[in-house]
């Protein structure tokens, strides 16, 4: 932890030394954010030596993003990776200056009861200065965070250490999540509360306790602040595991905590205007022009597609989950985020059949209790797959889910390393050969 402290501290130093200009909080925000993410990566880990694994996923997965945040963030124009970054820095000044008395309110462009990520950005300027480093390290420690937390997640389904170890790798080396993670946008807070949000589900499942489920509730909440259109599958995701996750009875804590999340998911969308909006968005001529705007750009695919009827809907689901699951090809190279993208999709290619074997796996040991997180994965996919129509949206959303499949692909694989330790233990050995010696060695 010593070391990892002094190396933040210098990395921010230097920072700071080359790009002076409202850079200088680098040096005291990143080995306070580096610390205070070691703490919490081993938090709630069921062992000591859980504690451990979920502290060095994180030390590794830090490790790799600060280098490449410092490396994108000098190399590259930011609309370049996500043209997106741009609105979040200059509506976050704009929310500053209304802070410090500049400027009216921005209500034009941030919108009510959404404010988190601008107010956490505005929130860094005031503390550290006004430069993007401050909420990109923000995203670098909560994605490596979410490392850590798929490793916990994991080892709540899983018994083998190892399947935990190489799910939380995983998400700790991938390309894409440590990309999504050392840019200013919302994917990696989004993508590690939803993580946290399903290990507190579990441990709920196995200890229902109010401080779990505050934590939930926060968990919820978050997401409901950065990516608010997640909030009826997911809410209906969970409510169907408190009901079924457990047991074949519906016991009353479980049943109360059931309709509390009820309770809370209506009163919440409905006072914070959630709603309208959302049950608007989900009528399919809506989702069919949203789809109509996405599918732009040299990216794009399947422009004809219409799924603004049930019918058509149905008739472009099957190539939907083909682009979201499997693109971006790598014949369709074409912009930079394309050529980064093609050693992790061949490396995603080759993990296919541990994820649908680890998928077999944790329902035969897991059965119903799996359902809130498997029913999640299964529903966001299926809506990413008829409203995305342009290979880079679909590969960055993407992310959300691909972080719950690394549990599947971890739990997978382990069993197919375990079952070929098994083979060759079970192989006979030539009788008299010395060992180590191939067979052609003659005495």
């Amino acid at each position: 932890m010593v070391l990892l402290a002094a190396a933040l501290s210098v990395a921010g130093g230097l920072l700071a030394a080359s790009e002076p200009a409202g850079t200088g909080g680098a040096f005291v925000a990143l080995p306070l954010l580096g610390a205070l993410g070691w703490w919490f990566a081993g938090w709630s880990a069921a062992s000591l030596e859980d504690r451990r694994s979920a502290r060095r996923i994180y030390a590794l997965a830090l490790a790799v993003r600060v280098p490449v945040l410092f490396f994108i963030h000098a190399s590259f124009d930011r609309n370049t990776l996500a043209p997106d970054q741009g609105q979040y820095d200059w509506y976050s000044v704009m929310l500053l200056d209304y802070w410090e008395g500049k400027a009216a309110f921005p209500s034009l462009y941030i919108p009510a009861g959404r404010k988190l990520y601008f107010t956490i950005c505005a929130s860094f300027y005031w503390l550290f200065g006004r430069s993007p480093i401050g909420p990109k390290l923000l995203n670098a420690v909560a994605g490596s965070l979410a490392a850590a937390v798929v490793y916990r997640l994991t080892r709540h389904f899983s018994e083998r250490r190892r399947a935990a170890l190489i799910a939380g790798t995983l998400a700790a080396v991938l390309p894409s999540l440590i990309l999504w993670s050392v840019l200013q946008i919302r994917d990696a807070l989004a993508i590690l509360a939803l993580v946290m949000l399903f290990e507190a589900f579990t441990r709920f499942q196995e200890r229902p306790t109010p401080f779990v489920l505050a934590g939930g509730i926060l968990c919820f909440w978050l997401v409901l602040q950065l990516r608010d259109y997640l909030i009826y599958p997911l809410g209906a995701s969970l409510l169907a595991g408190i009901l079924l996750g457990r047991s074949h009875s519906l016991g009353g804590r479980r049943a109360l905590a059931a309709l509390a999340l009820l309770a809370l998911l209506v009163i919440g969308a409905t006072t914070s205007g959630y709603s309208e909006p959302f049950l608007q968005e989900i009528d399919l001529e809506k989702l069919q022009q949203q789809r109509e705007n996405l599918a732009s750009g040299g990216s794009a695919f399947a422009p004809e597609a219409d799924i603004s009827s049930p019918t058509g809907a149905l008739a472009h689901l099957p190539l939907g989950l083909v682009y979201f699951l499997l693109g971006p090809f790598p014949w369709q190279v074409g912009t930079i985020r394309q050529v980064m993208a093609v050693p992790e999709m061949l490396a995603w290619y080759g993990f296919l059949p541990f994820l649908f074997s680890g998928m077999v796996l944790l329902w035969r040991s897991q059965g119903l209790r799996l359902f809130a997180m498997a029913g999640f994965t299964a529903s966001a996919t299926v809506m990413y797959s008829l409203v995305e129509g342009n290979l880079g949206t679909a590969f960055r959303h993407r992310a959300q889910v691909l972080v719950f499949f690394l549990v599947f692909i971890g739990v997978g694989l382990d069993g197919y390393l375990e079952r070929r330790a098994q083979e060759r233990e079970k192989k006979p050995k030539v009788p008299g050969r010395p060992s180590g010696l191939p067979l052609s060695v003659k005495s």
